[in-house]
């Protein structure tokens, strides 16, 4: 499984480097199974842009109650987990390859909205973090919607096969930001 993501990662970016149209089909999945008008890179990448600023708007809103808890300490890391989401979305949704750009929104989304829910709002935020959970699930909902535009359900089911496969290999990791696609294709990390 991880050698077929593997590949579909290669094929991505081996597409997007051999053109410089940004008006071409950027649909990954077999040619049979495409539905609907074609999605171009520009399409692509305001979709990974909306959706980041939107993230971003609703994970400051949310963040509010953790800004306010009672100890510094807190106060401090979760300055530091709103700074280290905000800058890692940022960073994907400026990528050069809208493709690649959004799976590894997926892959960070994904990845951190587990991370949260298993360590940091258990065991640093409590009933703090809840409202950063709530963005987190809405977000992941959202970004796996937004790959459907160039994934099909079967190449869907694989990418969350993969992200599976490197959370079961990475049990210990809470920080988890800054795991994009061609992460967890290799070995653990």
């Amino acid at each position: 499984m991880a050698l077929t993501m593997g590949v579909a990662a290669a094929a991505l970016c081996w597409g997007c480097a051999t053109t410089s149209e940004s008006s071409r089909d950027v649909r990954v999945m077999p040619d049979g199974t495409r539905r609907g008008p074609p999605v171009s890179q520009v399409e692509l990448q305001q979709d990974v842009q909306r959706f980041t600023s939107d993230f971003l708007s609703h994970l400051g809103e949310a963040s509010e109650h953790m800004y306010q808890a009672s100890e510094p300490r807190e106060r401090e890391i979760a300055l530091r987990r709103v700074l280290v989401y905000a800058s890692n979305a940022l960073d994907i949704a400026t990528g050069p390859f809208p493709e690649i750009n959004v799976a590894d929104m997926v892959v960070f989304v994904s990845l951190c909205r587990d991370a949260y829910d298993r360590h940091w709002q258990p065991e640093v935020f409590g009933d703090d973090g809840q409202a950063v959970a709530d963005t987190f699930a809405e977000a992941e909902r959202q970004v796996w919607a937004m790959s459907s535009k160039i994934l099909s359900e079967s190449q869907q089911a694989q990418f969350r096969v993969l992200i599976d496969e490197w959370q079961m290999a990475n049990p210990q990791r809470h920080a988890v930001e800054g795991v994009r696609l061609a992460s967890t294709t290799r070995s653990t990390g």
